[in-house]
């Protein structure tokens, strides 16, 4: 009786959590896409490549900047080069992007887009910054769809992240998965209310405005959900752009994958310690963006919380149900069983939300399945990474090394 107790009293919580997150599911099925309107003025964008030895994927991006549906006197593509031992300078001068070196007193991507913001700033043709990654390609509307929403009043905006070799493996693939959920079951829904989206890492953009005005001070190692934070408590809300699309090269294999969301997931918790006080201070003032926020750093701890008390519910079942009198079979086979039970509807559960995404995004079925199907197991593997992140002292920014695949 008292375990069972205290079972509700921590699984009351977890259900409040996950209702919370629910609710927004169901406002992405019912909201539409919001479009901003056609304009006929023209942001001068500075389109900013980080890049440290991306000889082998650079050239897709460059290419897709030179069939840009925008006008060529409206941006200028600034290369990033960070420690680049290899040919990635001698290919991107072919294009005639303009270089700016950053050498090894810079350890983070984020610590090399602030020093070339402080850089750009007295660049007076300048209005905003777009950030897309060396291995990303932008398809030819994204500076015309950036510029909407700028001119329409966004000062960060974040575009569709999508994958160029999701169907060629299935890692890549739920990657694909992951992105198209967060389009779907948070940015979708949230700019549906007209609250605040958020940025991912790659294709997105800021006024030149609000960094000279707040500056860009991140110290932790995922600059993009750190500037989330910062722009929540800031009040600055982020638009979400459908129609501006960066097509990515994801990694394919689960070792290289699992050292990649380690630096996510300690960046979250680093985004934790340094904000989450703040942002519940800022939520009880009224932020909306901030008590969302706080509840999102939560979503790795909840989530591996809520799995760890799986075996816990048998204990409830038990209470709720005669076992004894539905099978006579002893009480670890009857554990057994819960514990398979449970594994299938989560994997059935995951599978089913994956799929909703992908036909939410009006995705392909055909290229998606096998991240569908992987999905349930992408998120298993998480678990280790968070809990390892937990008796981590320090993890360094460490560039992805990705093959050129299919372009």
């Amino acid at each position: 009786m008292v375990l069972n107790i205290i079972l509700i009293v921590i699984n009351i919580p977890l259900f409040l959590y996950s209702a919370y997150f629910l609710v927004f599911l169901i406002i992405g099925l019912l909201k539409k896409k919001r479009r901003f309107p056609e304009t006929e003025k023209r942001t001068h964008f500075a389109v900013l490549v980080p890049a440290r030895n991306e000889e082998s994927v650079i050239g897709a991006l460059m290419e897709s900047i030179q069939k840009l549906d925008y006008p060529r006197e409206c941006f200028d593509t600034y290369v990033l080069l960070h420690n680049c031992t290899d040919d990635t300078e001698e290919i991107v001068s072919r294009y005639g992007a303009k270089i700016l070196r950053r050498g090894p007193e810079l350890k983070s991507k984020g610590e090399v887009l602030r020093s070339v913001f402080d850089e750009l700033s007295a660049h007076e043709e300048i209005d905003a910054y777009v950030i897309v990654d060396a291995d990303n390609a932008m398809n030819p509307e994204f500076l015309r769809e950036v510029n909407k929403a700028i001119v329409g009043g966004a000062s960060v905006v974040q575009c569709r992240r999508t994958g160029r070799n999701s169907k060629d493996a299935w890692v890549a693939g739920c990657y694909e998965i992951y992105y198209r959920m967060q389009n779907a079951f948070y940015n979708r829904p949230r700019i549906g209310i007209g609250c605040s989206a958020s940025i991912n890492g790659s294709g997105w953009a800021v006024t030149k405005d609000l960094i000279s005005r707040n500056g860009f001070e991140v110290r932790t190692i995922t600059e993009d959900m750190e500037y989330t934070v910062i722009c929540a408590l800031d009040n600055a809300r982020i638009a979400y752009v459908n129609e501006a699309i960066s097509s990515d090269q994801f990694v394919s294999r689960l070792k290289l994958s699992m050292t990649q969301r380690v630096r996510w997931s300690y960046g979250m918790f680093q985004c934790i310690k340094y904000y989450e006080g703040n942002l519940i201070k800022q939520a009880f003032k009224g932020s909306y963006e901030a008590f969302d926020l706080a509840l999102v750093n939560l979503m790795m701890i909840m989530t591996a919380l809520s799995v760890a008390l799986i075996p816990t519910g048998f204990f409830s079942v038990r209470e709720i149900l005669p076992l004894d009198q539905i099978l006579p079979i002893s009480p670890w086979l009857w554990f057994l069983i819960y514990l398979g039970l449970a594994a299938i509807s989560y994997y059935l559960g995951s599978c089913i939300a994956g799929l909703i995404a992908v036909l939410m995004t009006r995705g392909s079925l055909r290229e998606n399945w096998k991240g569908i199907l992987g999905f349930p197991i992408f998120l298993v593997t998480w678990i280790p990474v968070i809990i390892s992140c937990l008796f981590r002292r320090r993890v360094d920014w460490t560039p992805m090394r990705k093959s050129k695949g299919r372009q």
